[in-house]
Formats: C-alpha cells, sequence, structure tokens
C-alpha cells in the first residue's frame, strides 16, 4: 500500500507541483484552486496504465456499473459520457 501512495506522491509531484512552484510560493490559495482542478483532471480524464489506459472513474463506470448516489455535481458537468 505504501509503495502505491508513494508513487501517487511522485506523479503528483511531477505532473502538476513541478510546474506549479511560482504559483504555490505566490498564491497558496490560487495553487489550491489549481491542484483541485488538477486531481479532477487525474480522475476523470487522464488515462491510467494500470487500469488499460483509462481515466480511474472511467474504469469504475465500466466495471461496476453507473449509480447516481457516486455522482457529484462537479462531475456531471466536467465529465459528459
Amino acid at each position: 500500500m505504501n509503495a502505491r501512495v508513494e508513487r501517487f506522491n511522485r506523479t503528483i509531484q511531477e505532473e502538476f507541483m513541478d510546474a506549479q512552484l511560482d504559483v504555490m510560493a505566490e498564491d497558496l490559495g490560487e495553487f489550491n484552486h489549481l491542484l483541485m482542478d488538477w486531481l479532477i483532471w487525474y480522475n476523470t480524464v487522464r488515462p491510467h496504465y494500470g487500469l488499460g489506459q483509462v481515466s480511474p472513474m472511467r474504469y469504475l463506470i465500466s466495471n461496476f456499473g453507473l449509480s447516481n448516489m457516486s455522482w457529484t455535481h462537479t462531475w456531471t458537468l466536467l465529465f459528459k459520457l
């Protein structure tokens, strides 16, 4: 489990934080908003090698079906099936 967490931390560092160091130094609030946007993109759009080149949300839908209880208003606005 720890190896997976560390890999996720590395992905955040390499794909997001390294490009946003100036924003983090100047405006932490803006950095947090950008990070939230990136995390939504990471889970809904970005293909993941370990999931067969699909996003985590697409993987969940494909393998476990669609549940109205799992959707948030943000998700329905950002990702159209």
